[in-house]
């Protein structure tokens, strides 16, 4: 909840999104986590680690078309 409230105050800070995003991946809610990487990614589409998050999810769900997928996500912003 508190990340979330950082987030609605200071909505163009990066921080509270990855650690959204990296505590829903933990917790094996991919969906979630998925939401706030792409967040994230809309905030500073160059931050690696958000990438590296997407990528895992895109591998747990399927390990053909990763790099498609990352293109097409590339392209999207």
């Amino acid at each position: 909840d508190k990340l979330i409230n950082a987030h609605e105050l200071e909505p163009k800070e990066l921080s509270p999104l990855v650690n959204i995003a990296q505590i829903y991946y933990s917790q094996h809610n991919d969906a979630k986590a998925y939401e706030w990487a792409i967040a994230g990614l809309r905030v500073e589409r160059n931050y690696g680690r958000l990438w590296e998050l997407v990528a895992s999810i895109y591998m747990e769900e399927s390990k053909e078309r990763i790099g498609d997928r990352i293109k097409e996500l590339v392209n999207f912003f």
